[in-house]
């Protein structure tokens, strides 16, 4: 199954800090394009209309501890849109507690019709107290 893994920043381009190697075959740009956005950034692969489903797992990540699936379109570089997976879960700074950036994978979902169906998030994360 075609899988990238990444760990990115908490901030407006979800700055790449890691992403496997496998996002060429994936997406079709090199890792390194997208770490410390040298070339692309993260948010640049979001089909425009899903970029505040982005925004919105983001903030579940970070008001749960649970890791939040959502479905989206991303774009190759060939400009193409295919649906995806997104799992990810926050991290947060240990000395002072914020949320730092994310962590998950992305799994392409093309070939497993039985997964399409609207950009939404998947699952419902819980409250932290």
């Amino acid at each position: 199954m075609p899988t990238v893994s990444f760990v990115c920043e908490n901030d407006e381009f979800y700055t790449m800090r890691n992403l496997s190697a496998s996002v060429l075959r994936m997406f079709g740009y090199r890792p390194e394009d997208f770490v410390d956005n040298k070339r692309s950034f993260a948010a640049s692969v979001v089909f425009p209309a899903d970029l505040d489903l982005i925004d919105e797992q983001a903030e579940a990540a970070f008001s749960s501890n649970s890791p939040v699936t959502s479905r989206v379109r991303l774009v190759r570089s060939d400009g193409s849109v295919f649906p995806a997976l997104i799992m990810s879960r926050a991290l947060f700074d240990a000395k002072t507690g914020k949320p730092s950036g994310f962590s998950g994978s992305v799994v392409d979902i093309s070939d497993l019709p039985a997964l399409h169906g609207a950009s939404a998030i998947l699952t419902a994360a819980k409250q932290t107290p």
